[in-house]
C-alpha cells in the first residue's frame, strides 16, 4: 500500500462529510488508505464516520476516549500500513490533485523523506519556502536553516512513514506548539525535502483557535512540550543532534520564532504592558537556560538572511524580539492589525 490518509476527529459533525467527501474524489493515484478516528466525540461524528467506513473498503473508523489531536495523530500513524502519510484536518478540504502531484514529485526524488505543498487560506495562496523544488538538507546543512520558513503544520504534507515513527513521543496532547514539536522534532532525520509550489489543501481559518489566545498558562505548557522534545533528544542518542552544529542550530532558531516571537504576537495581554512584559522574560529565561545558542544563531544572522531570502521576515522579527523594546513592537503590532485588518504573520 503506497499511501494513509488520516483524519482526526473531535465534534467535527458539521464539515466531516466535506472532508472525507474531498480526499475520496482525489484523483491520479491508486492504493490507499484512510484512518479516521474519532476522539472521542460528543455529536454525531462517530456515526457519520462509521457510515462512510461500511460505504467504502480503504476506510478504517478507531474510537479513542478524548484525549487530543496529538495523541490522535500518533494513533494515525501507528496504525498506518503505507509508505507514507498524510493529514486532513477534519473542517479542510483537499484538492483532487494533492496525492498525484505530491507522489509524483516524491518519485522524482527517492531519497526524499517529506513533500510540502502550498495551500489556500482565507482566500489567499500559501507557499512554504521555495515554489517547485528539492532540497537536500542532510546531505547540504547549510540549506537547513531554509526550513524555518516552513509552516510545520501536519496537513500539507505528506512524511514517509519510517520518518513519522521517529517523531517525538508524549504521553498527553499539548494543547499548543504541537506541530511544531512534531515537526521539529523529525528535522535530524530527514534527508530531503521535495516542494510543491501549487496550492492543494484549502485550510479552514478557525477563528476560536487557542494559538490566537495565548497567556502564561500556554506559555508554561509550550515549555513543558519543549523539554519533551528535548528529553526525546537525549534519549534517542542521536550523535547528530548534539554534535552536529548546524542541527543545534536549526532547533534552537526554531523554538525562538515560535515560543519567543509568534507566541509574543498572539499572548491575550498585549494591551496590558506588566502582563506583556511577563510572558517575554519567562520565554527568554528558558530559551537561555535550554537552547543557549538561540541568541547568536547562524541561521538568524544578517549572513545568512540576505543570502536566503526566505527567512528574512523571520530575521527581522527574531531581531526585534532580542530588542529591550520588543513589548512595545507587540503593541504597536496589534494596533495595526486591528485598524488594518492584515495580519503580516499570514
Amino acid at each position: 500500500m503506497l499511501l494513509s490518509i488520516g483524519v482526526p476527529a473531535y465534534n467535527a459533525e458539521a464539515t466531516i462529510r466535506r472532508c472525507l467527501e474531498s480526499i475520496v474524489s482525489c484523483t491520479g493515484f491508486s492504493g490507499y488508505e484512510l484512518i479516521c478516528v474519532d476522539d472521542g466525540s460528543t455529536d454525531s461524528t462517530l456515526d457519520i464516520l462509521k457510515s462512510w467506513e461500511m460505504q467504502y473498503d480503504n476506510i478504517r473508523v478507531i474510537h479513542t476516549n478524548n484525549r487530543g489531536a496529538f495523541l490522535a495523530r500518533k494513533r494515525i500513524i501507528d496504525e498506518a500500513r503505507g509508505e507514507w502519510i498524510g493529514f486532513v484536518d477534519s473542517d479542510d478540504v483537499v484538492g483532487t490533485d494533492i496525492y498525484n502531484k505530491m507522489l509524483s514529485e516524491l518519485a522524482k526524488h527517492p531519497e526524499a523523506d517529506m513533500a510540502v505543498c502550498a495551500f489556500w487560506k482565507s482566500g489567499r495562496k500559501h507557499m512554504d519556502a521555495f515554489g517547485d523544488a528539492y532540497m537536500d538538507i542532510m546531505d547540504t546543512p547549510e540549506l537547513l536553516g531554509r526550513m524555518l520558513a516552513v509552516n510545520p503544520a501536519y496537513w500539507n504534507k505528506l512524511y514517509r512513514k519510517r520518518l513519522a515513527v521517529k517523531s517525538i513521543r508524549l504521553d498527553y496532547s499539548p494543547k499548543i506548539m504541537e506541530d511544531s514539536l512534531f515537526f521539529c522534532s523529525l528535522i535530524p532525520y530527514t534527508r530531503g525535502v521535495v516542494f510543491v509550489g501549487k496550492a492543494l489543501y484549502t485550510y479552514n481559518d478557525n477563528k476560536a483557535s487557542v494559538t490566537r489566545d495565548i497567556g502564561m498558562d500556554e506559555v508554561l505548557e509550550a515549555e513543558r512540550g519543549i523539554e519533551g522534545l528535548l528529553s526525546n533528544d537525549e534519549a534517542s542518542n542521536r550523535r547528530e543532534v548534539y554534535e552536529a552544529k548546524a542541527l543545534r542550530e536549526f532547533r534552537s532558531a526554531y523554538i525562538s520564532l515560535h515560543l519567543g516571537v509568534a507566541f509574543s504576537l498572539n499572548f491575550n495581554r498585549n494591551d496590558d504592558f506588566k502582563g506583556n512584559m511577563e510572558a517575554w522574560r519567562e520565554t527568554r529565561h528558558f530559551l537561555d537556560t535550554r537552547l543557549p545558542c538561540w541568541r547568536k544563531n547562524e541561521f538568524l544572522s544578517v549572513k545568512y538572511a540576505y543570502n536566503n531570502r526566505q527567512i528574512m521576515t523571520l530575521y527581522i522579527g527574531y531581531m526585534l524580539y532580542k530588542a529591550a523594546f520588543w513589548p512595545a513592537v507587540v503593541r504597536a503590532y496589534h494596533y495595526f492589525v486591528r485598524i488594518t485588518g492584515c495580519d503580516m504573520k499570514w
